[in-house]
């Protein structure tokens, strides 16, 4: 552990030291995502004389076959939405939840964007919200929000610090209530006004147990420069990449690979009784707690699946549009990947390397792209010391209380 806190620094200042390198930030401002997939045999390499085109084939052929069992009750062959029907309840019983913590004017907007998001037909909404404070701060947004929906408002204070424990607070009042599926997206986004019900409409397609959509960033209205500019480009053209990765699987008819985030995110609450998934509240400063969720369901035999059309906006603050942060992201979320999936340094020494090779260049190219490479090179460069650090045992502490300033609304 000591190592690992000691190479986190090293990582850390050899970043800053990169970045120095290149002189006064403020002169240069003036002038693959790494798919995870279950790699068994069949879908690792052809069989005799088989191409490409006819893995993909049989993969498909395979999740085709999964799918039609899943769609299906394990006694009845029906499908689920006529199991409810017959359980005596003519409608689907849908809780659109959401945590918040300390960002009452971006949970306001989200509200807003309830009040005139769709219902999906022949459905039953509630709205369940967990505030993770030691005292309720949002009283007044509840209630103006409960004057302006029909549907009932339920809330919960988790005082108990870490988003994965409001997470659970909000799985248990679905699951307590009877809800048949639990959404989540982020308190600092907004939906579109078919969310809902494209989501809902996916769910049912791919009749899968839990299942994810984009995020389409939005600029925001403060004056950016030069250099949160060119992060705030980096950051959307990875979020399109993303969608056109799980997009193509999904298209191809074969089951997502990756994880599904609770920026976007519905689950099927039937698989969550049977199973008993949570969210790994041993994650509270780490992050990471939706992957968790995602790689366990996964584990149990869960179906994931990808909503292309079923977009949240995001309005990303300047203060994350910035190297620093862009780079201790890139390394968290690359620590928290390689210490799920316990992969040891001899794993992952290649593509660190690999990143950080990628990262130089980008730095060797800075001058000639007036600084707007330095984006990748914070990304690249928090990446490679992510799988570095995360084979050595850290644990990253991104969301301590020491970086609320990037992820509440208070400035300091």
């Amino acid at each position: 552990m000591v190592t690992a806190t000691v190479a986190a620094r090293m990582s850390d200042m050899v970043f800053i030291g990169m970045l120095r390198l290149l002189g006064n930030r403020t002169a240069w401002t003036a002038v693959r995502f790494q798919m995870r997939r279950k790699c068994d045999p069949l879908r690792r390499e052809p069989a005799d004389g088989e191409g490409a085109g006819g893995v993909a084939a049989r993969q498909g052929s395979r999740f085709r076959e999964r799918k039609a069992r899943n769609c299906n009750g394990p006694d009845t062959g029906r499908p689920r939405a006529t199991q409810i029907r017959d359980q005596g309840r003519s409608e689907m019983r849908i809780a659109v939840g959401a945590i918040t913590r300390r960002r009452p004017g971006m949970f306001a907007e989200l509200l807003d964007s309830f009040v005139t998001m769709e219902r999906p037909a022949g459905a039953q909404i509630t709205f369940l919200f967990a505030e993770n404070d030691a005292e309720t701060t949002i009283q007044a947004e509840l209630d103006a929000f409960r004057a302006r929906v029909p549907e009932e408002v339920r809330f919960a204070l988790e005082p108990r610090p870490g988003i994965p424990a409001a997470r659970n607070t909000a799985l248990d009042m679905a699951l307590e209530g009877g809800f048949d599926y639990l959404t989540f997206v982020d308190d600092d986004e907004t939906v579109r006004p078919d969310w809902l019900v494209t989501l809902m409409a996916g769910m049912e397609a791919h009749c899968c147990d839990l299942a994810g959509g984009p995020v389409a960033l939005v600029e925001p209205d403060e004056q950016l420069s030069a250099l949160n500019r060119a992060v705030f480009e980096l950051q959307a053209r990875r979020m399109k990449r993303r969608d056109r990765e799980r997009r193509g699987f999904m298209e191809q008819g074969v089951s997502n690979p990756y994880n599904i985030y609770t920026n976007n995110w519905c689950v099927r609450l039937d698989f969550v009784r049977e199973h008993g998934v949570r969210f790994d509240e041993s994650l509270r400063v780490t992050g990471g707690s939706d992957s968790r969720f995602s790689l366990d369901l996964e584990a149990k035999g869960g179906r994931r699946c990808w909503v292309s059309d079923a977009v949240v906006e995001e309005p990303t603050p300047k203060k994350r549009l910035t190297l620093r942060y862009v780079y201790a992201r890139a390394r968290d979320q690359s620590s928290n990947s390689v210490r799920f999936k316990k992969q040891g340094l001899a794993r992952v020494a290649g593509k660190a390397f690999a990143r950080l090779f990628e990262a130089f260049l980008n730095l060797i190219a800075a001058p000639f792209t007036r600084g707007r490479s330095l984006a990748k090179v914070a990304y690249k460069s928090g990446v490679a010391a992510g799988l570095i650090l995360g084979a050595l045992g850290h644990r990253s502490r991104h969301y301590d209380s020491h970086a609320d300033r990037y992820h509440t609304e208070v400035d300091r």
